[in-house]
């Protein structure tokens, strides 16, 4: 097959709770294949294998979602959204439950979202730090452009990232978070002051610590989040 013709099968029209109607391209199948080995019977069309993705995708939400011990009142289409950017964030494989809170709180209180993995999904690739014209870039995957969570998800999610999306956020007041690269950790925080400055002590210690330039295109996953670091270079 084509790519055209896998785009235009990927677009189709199948429904599921967890596809947002208003995606209408072949990016309605982003995240919604659940992570896992899948048979490929000869004579299966690419239309059949995407209805059995999905009907996979419903069971495993329903086996979160009745495991949850408590739920937070988004859709399950919005779910698979936050999920993704939970997944995307969390490049240690930690923290789902708190970077989901961020999120809500922020959902709560009217503020953008300003998630980084969704600015990168606009602009077609990652960087260890956004641009300012990054950020800036008009899209509605870009959630310090565009207000609420992202048009659709960004990625496919784990079952971790999925459970935090899922619950009812945390008690905590935090609406501020970064990910340090070389202490290999993230950090949550109430006060904007606090956060800023601590953002601006981490950025310090990559510039000093790392010869991999701020603004270079990187795989975050192939990079960061294996532990902390006295320097980060270039895999060989």
């Amino acid at each position: 097959m084509s790519a055209a013709e896998v785009r235009d099968v990927l677009a189709s029209n199948e429904t599921s709770p967890l596809i947002d109607p208003k995606v209408v391209d072949y990016r309605r199948m982003e995240g919604i294949v659940p992570p896992g080995i899948y048979a490929v019977v000869p004579g299966d069309s690419l239309k059949d294998l995407v209805v059995a993705w999905i009907r996979a995708a419903e069971k495993r939400y329903d086996g979160i979602v009745a495991a949850s011990a408590t739920t937070n009142g988004l859709s399950a289409s919005d779910r698979l959204k936050l999920a993704s950017m939970v997944e995307a964030e969390c490049l240690a494989d930690e923290y789902y439950s708190e970077v989901a809170t961020v999120f809500l709180n922020r959902l709560a209180s009217g503020m953008k979202l300003m998630s980084c993995v969704t600015a990168e999904y606009a602009i077609g690739f990652q960087r260890p730090y956004l641009t300012t014209a990054d950020r800036k870039v008009v899209d509605v995957y870009n959630t310090y452009v565009a207000a609420a969570l992202p048009k659709g998800p960004i990625c496919v999610v784990d079952d971790g990232s999925l459970a935090a999306a899922i619950a009812v956020r945390q008690s905590r007041p935090i609406v501020y978070f970064f990910y340090d690269y070389i202490l290999d950790d993230m950090f949550f925080f109430e006060d904007y002051t606090v956060f800023h400055a601590a953002a601006l002590e981490a950025r310090a210690r990559y510039v000093a610590n790392s010869d991999i330039p701020m603004d270079v295109k990187v795989n975050k996953q192939e990079l960061f989040g294996k532990g902390p670091v006295t320097r980060l270079t270039y895999p060989k």
